[in-house]
């Protein structure tokens, strides 16, 4: 798949979109992916190339439209952490808002969305192995076959937020803005982009202290038509029992 299909694939604009994807997969068995998500990193000056530790203050350095895809390559994701992720879609007949909740341990992904203002909450687990699908407590789920994808690609389809591997599959001249940003007080490596079949703007703030995505949006021309924001996560491992189906296993030692 050429690097503009698969960034028009994994920057998904329409929640609607999200649940006919998930809704089709409980039903079909069908499991399509893209990505990852960005510690408390050291970065390097303009210009150039990670390679080795870097220490230092990220206010400091300069981070450029031709270093910043370097910089967030030397990134990676917490190990375990738990983290509430809001996605707007604004239509013409108003604002369309969901909330999920994610739980990452020991390489294990839950997610449960939920349409604001609605009752039914979409449950899924992703193992190394499997993918497990329920509505609000079950008791009835669909457990799906891993394919050859890796489970934080498949966990941050469900999840339907843009990560650093976005960015990193960008070409080079379709990034318009890249430094430091400091959003609400946290951290942030900036970079604005303008790529796909749509002709999109995005805009993307990730934090470097924890490394997760702090804002996501994208605009068509001057309208803002999608916005991810992501709550301050908890860096601590979740307890075991956020990854429990509905049979009372575990999909831990699953």
């Amino acid at each position: 798949m050429s690097r503009k299909k698969m960034m028009a694939f994994s920057i998904v604009v329409s929640v609607f979109l999200m649940l006919t994807i998930t809704v089709s997969l409980f039903f079909s068995g069908q499991v399509k992916t893209p990505s990852a998500v960005l510690p408390t990193v050291s970065l390097p000056g303009a210009g150039t190339t990670p390679s080795g530790s870097y220490l230092g203050d990220v206010k400091t350095l300069e981070i450029t439209t031709d270093n910043v895809q370097a910089v967030i390559e030397y990134l990676s994701r917490p190990a375990s952490y738990s983290q509430g992720i809001f996605l707007d879609t604004y239509l013409e007949q108003g604002k369309v808002s969901y909330q999920v909740m994610v739980w990452v341990k020991d390489k294990v992904f839950k997610t449960s969305a939920s349409r604001l203002g609605g009752s039914q909450v979409l449950n899924t687990i992703v193992t190394e192995d499997y993918v497990y699908i329920w509505y609000g407590d079950g008791p009835d789920y669909r457990r799906l076959k891993l394919g050859q994808d890796s489970p934080e690609q498949v966990a941050d389809e469900y999840q339907k937020i843009p990560t650093y591997e976005d960015i990193l599959l960008l070409d080079k001249e379709d990034i318009l803005e890249a430094g430091y940003a400091d959003y609400e007080g946290e951290p942030c490596i900036y970079v604005k982009a303008e790529t796909g079949l749509m002709g999109y703007t995005y805009e993307y703030y990730v934090s470097a202290r924890t490394g997760l995505l702090v804002l996501a949006e994208t605009y068509d021309g001057e309208k803002l038509i999608h916005s991810t924001t992501a709550g301050s996560p908890n860096l601590s491992e979740p307890s075991d029992d956020a990854f429990r189906l509905p049979d009372g296993s575990s999909a831990l030692t699953s």
